[in-house]
């Protein structure tokens, strides 16, 4: 009954012209958003995209509009509490508009390279993604919503899908409130404050060994530009706090007094780290420049993987995971390097001359791309090697699967940036390098270890003899 009422409502006049008409335009801008970050030049026309190759319309019946009716008409009647269904409804409705997003973005994406495959893609790929995920969820729902809890995920995880959700927020909005910081009059004064004190001190490190070379650099007057201010690192300084498990007000007293003097230190040493390197490397090659904001996430990851193991779990101290970092770090930065080397002169080449017909990569902004699998190899081992519990045999496994994986994912990418003329966000895409090792590393090796009672000893056999002694 409920399926044929909502049907009714989802055909009539009034419905398609509020309605629908609205979705469809938002999901042509939600798509042509989305796919911005991925370097896809599109327009949008009211709700059609228009690709380099056709105009894509996403018609009424693409909003996903009737299928969030199917889905409340078996939620609805469900024998659970009404407090079950407003849930189910209320995240059945957020994953019909990420499920339907991603289909509307793989279809145009697809299209706009491959213009016959619309038919293939939008009829029979696009139903099927659409009809499995929102299947799935309604399994995942139906079969938790008895106990009051909406998936298995939650139940065991609910920390962690909270933190994760605050996260999402406070990154998207403290990417908004710092662009607007740096146009503003108090961005302004502590970009001027960076450049003037980064000038005073190459200007008195002038008697230190590279005298020459500093000179030559403090002559010239420092500016910071805006490629130097976009760094994503600000910005995840915001989202962490936002997400650390705290009392409000002391998160956004965290932010309020710690965001300007991050943010000046942080371009600070940046800025003079890049003045001391120029005369040696220049700026396209300059690895403090292209990496700095990788190198500093790396070592905060590190920091806090020693606070986790070492003061948060006490599994080992802080001079014995100094110890297994500096011996697995100089292993990580073979491996890393060399694997690299062979990535960039092997399979590199291979792909692009089978897609593109070029031996070097259509998209590669300050090495991002190409020296991708050094860093990711790189903190893999790192963080396997620094793992206490584990033995050696295990960690050369984990190590080996990881550099294996790291090479897959490489290599599904650049075809992918190849295939389809992709350019992604460099920032994010940088940001992405990085945090993906370690959520595996999480998923793997560190969330089982925070699970209680995983990191106690096993117990011996109980003698059947003294089973009931008091003793």
């Amino acid at each position: 009954m409920l399926a044929g009422i909502f049907y009714w409502i989802s055909q009539s006049q009034w419905f398609r012209e509020i309605i629908s008409d609205r979705l469809a335009v938002l999901n042509a801008g939600a798509t042509t958003w989305a796919l911005s970050l991925l370097g896809v030049r599109l327009q949008q026309a009211g709700a059609t995209v228009v690709t380099p190759a056709i105009p894509v319309e996403i018609a009424e019946s693409c909003t996903g509009s009737l299928v969030f009716m199917i889905l409340a008409a078996a939620i609805l009647p469900f024998p659970v509490s009404w407090k079950s269904r407003l849930r189910g409804i209320t995240l059945g409705f957020l994953a019909l508009v990420l499920i339907n997003l991603f289909r509307t973005s793989l279809i145009i994406l697809v299209v706009s390279r491959y213009p016959g495959s619309l038919w293939t893609w939008h009829i029979v790929i696009g139903q099927v993604v659409v009809i499995t995920g929102i299947t799935g969820f309604f399994l995942w729902w139906a079969k938790d919503s008895q106990q009051d809890v909406l998936f298995s995920f939650l139940r065991n995880n609910r920390t962690i899908f909270h933190a994760l959700f605050l996260f999402s927020i406070g990154y998207l909005c403290g990417y908004q409130a710092y662009r607007i910081f740096l146009e503003s009059a108090v961005g302004l004064y502590v970009k001027g404050h960076i450049e003037t004190h980064t000038s005073w001190i190459l200007a008195s490190l002038t008697h230190l060994p590279l005298q020459n070379h500093l000179s030559q650099s403090s002559s010239y007057r420092v500016n910071l530009i805006e490629g130097c201010l976009s760094s994503p690192m600000v910005v995840l300084f915001v989202a962490v706090v936002f997400a650390w498990p705290a009392r409000w007000w002391k998160r956004f007293l965290i932010i309020s007094l710690g965001f300007i003097p991050f943010f000046y230190l942080y371009h600070l040493i940046r800025a003079l780290l890049i003045a001391g390197t120029l005369g040696i490397q220049p700026k396209q090659m300059n690895f403090v420049y292209n990496f700095y904001g990788q190198l500093f996430l790396c070592a905060a990851i590190i920091g806090w993987m020693a606070y986790f193991w070492c003061s948060a779990k006490k599994s080992l101290s802080y001079r014995r995971f100094s110890a297994l970092f500096l011996t697995s770090a100089p292993i990580a930065a073979f491996a890393g390097s060399g694997i690299g080397w062979l990535a960039r002169h092997t399979m590199i080449p291979f792909l692009t001359q089978m897609i593109a017909g070029s031996i070097s990569l259509s998209y590669d902004p300050e090495q991002a791309v190409s020296l991708t699998p050094d860093l990711q190899i790189f903190l893999w081992i790192s963080l396997v090697g620094t793992t206490p519990g584990l033995k050696t045999a295990r960690k050369g496994l984990f190590s080996a699967l990881g550099i294996l994986a790291a090479l897959f994912v490489f290599t599904m990418g650049v075809a992918a940036m190849e295939t389809f003329h992709l350019a992604p966000h460099k920032g994010l895409y940088k940001l992405l390098v990085v945090l993906t090792p370690f959520a595996v590393y999480y998923a793997c090796l560190l969330y089982p270890a925070s699970k209680p009672g995983s990191m106690k000893p096993k117990e011996g056999k109980t003698d059947p003899r003294t089973k009931h002694n008091p003793v």
